[in-house]
């Protein structure tokens, strides 16, 4: 049986040339002129691949292809995106698109034939799969409203990363985290209770913190926690806990049988168990059915690990004296959570590297205790010129790290040019003496190829040379 390509341009010439060699090919071709067009044509002919040109009118082959992989049904056909563009960002947006491949138009039709017949080899789509593509009813409207659900959604996880973020950045108050935690979870899932419990402090009792189950019904509680929670951290019957209700009111009433439905999370840090977290509803209706629940599970991860970290002085033992920002150590640590964060998500974010120019001659003319009141100024300005969400390193001696989240390199170059004028204007006076010093910047990006976090440092550190080696006082971006 001949197999079936769906050919998209809205080039004619181009479109018939494909038609005629895939014809020639012995495939049964289907064509259509542009991204709306081909997708009504998907559920009319139920194609076994599509190979679609990107610049294109009213939809183009970016989001005809996030809508088609988007689709339960649609998403297993293999999708091949041609263009002449060939920057690295056309690269990266085929990529989070969801294209099987992305081909230059050069030309060559023998290598377009072989990648086609490898991905049909690879994918096939069976004829069960294309008789249910072909029930499917899919006119104009149906695609806007898919359309506009994918832009919903992404903003949608955009916003809970961004919250969850902020989560993370107040870290001192154990009791105040899980009340913040449990606001914003009780804005985006329906339950009627929850209970947290964590490495919370560092007493000998186990704090677990509670969401709709006011601690006046302590019986209730506790067989709560020893049925749920005590079994999964071995604790016997007799361990000592205390339950802290984060609900403002306390006016809820509950008893033993209540619950419908419950879902059990353990929150792992490597192998080892460091927290639970327990969802409970009164109705029996299925957590995993509410919408980002699974990416609200991953998040709650990182936010209890970054917790439990704080709380056994592991963070506490992760900033510098002088500073008082964090150090090299931690750095790495929090590169390893953004770079997978960026590779699970597909999303961006920058690091710069800062290192203060001629700082030994600074030392040597005004003394230590200056170069150590220059730094302290500097890296204090730097943390307040940035956003909340930014986050500042002391990476070693005069050198200074900064990683922002969802910015790419020529956004990070905004602030840093700022921050390199002030710096260039701006006296410090220590001892009644004037000190004049500048900075030079290295950038980079997660868009910018690395193998490993030491490459992606190496990319920074790769730049901020470059602008030493300009001339000093000045911002470099790394380039591949």
């Amino acid at each position: 049986m001949k197999k079936k390509i769906l050919l998209i341009d809205d080039s004619k010439t181009q479109l018939s040339t494909l038609k005629i060699f895939f014809t020639r090919e012995g495939f049964e071709v289907e064509t259509a002129t542009d991204g709306i067009s081909g997708y009504k044509k998907i559920f009319e002919t139920a194609p076994d691949i599509i190979v679609s040109d990107i610049m294109m009118p009213n939809l183009n082959g970016y989001q005809f292809c996030r809508l088609t992989k988007d689709n339960y049904l649609t998403q297993s056909i293999p999708f091949v995106l041609l263009t002449v563009l060939d920057q690295k960002i056309d690269k990266f947006w085929s990529k989070k698109s969801g294209a099987d491949v992305f081909m230059l138009k050069s030309g060559d039709f023998e290598k377009m034939l072989d990648t086609v017949k490898a991905l049909l080899e690879k994918n096939p789509i069976s004829e069960e799969l294309k008789e249910k593509i072909k029930n499917h009813n899919s006119n104009e409207n149906i695609i806007q409203e898919e359309l506009n659900q994918i832009l919903d959604d992404a903003l949608m996880q955009a916003s809970v990363l961004n919250e969850f973020r902020l989560l993370a950045s107040h870290l001192e108050n154990d009791n105040q985290m899980a009340k913040n935690l449990f606001e914003l979870l009780s804005s985006i899932l329906d339950f009627d209770a929850a209970l947290l419990m964590f490495d919370s402090s560092s007493t000998s009792k186990k704090l677990i913190y509670s969401s709709g189950c006011p601690t006046t019904n302590s019986d209730i509680l506790n067989n709560i926690v020893l049925r749920n929670i005590a079994p999964i951290f071995n604790l016997n019957s007799e361990f000592d806990f205390e339950i802290i209700s984060t609900d403002v009111s306390e006016t809820k009433e509950i008893n033993d049988n209540i619950f419908q439905n419950s879902y059990i999370h353990r929150i792992k840090y490597f192998d080892e168990i460091i927290g639970v977290i327990c969802f409970y509803n009164k109705q029996a209706n299925t957590f995993r059915n509410q919408k980002f629940f699974d990416l609200l599970l991953k998040e709650i991860d990182l936010l209890v690990t970054i917790q439990t970290l704080y709380n056994q002085n592991k963070l506490l033992s992760l900033t510098d004296s002088l500073t008082g920002l964090f150090n090299r150590r931690y750095l790495l640590d929090m590169l390893e959570r953004e770079y997978s964060r960026a590779r699970r998500y597909g999303s961006n974010f920058s690091a710069a590297l800062i290192d203060l120019d001629f700082f030994k001659k600074i030392n040597d003319e005004h003394g230590h205790l200056a170069g150590d009141f220059v730094l302290r100024e500097i890296t204090d300005y730097i943390r307040k010129s940035l956003r909340k969400s930014d986050v500042v390193f002391r990476y070693g001696g005069e050198e200074i790290f900064a990683i922002l989240p969802e910015t790419t390199r020529e956004n990070a170059v905004i602030p840093f040019e700022r921050i390199r004028k002030h710096i260039e204007n701006h006296e410090f006076i220590y001892d009644g003496k004037p000190i004049k010093t500048t900075i030079s910047v290295g950038i980079t990006d997660t868009l910018q190829k690395s193998d490993s976090i030491e490459n992606f440092i190496e990319h920074a550190d790769k730049a901020m040379y470059q602008a030493k080696q300009l001339g000093r006082n000045r911002i470099e971006m790394y380039n591949e």
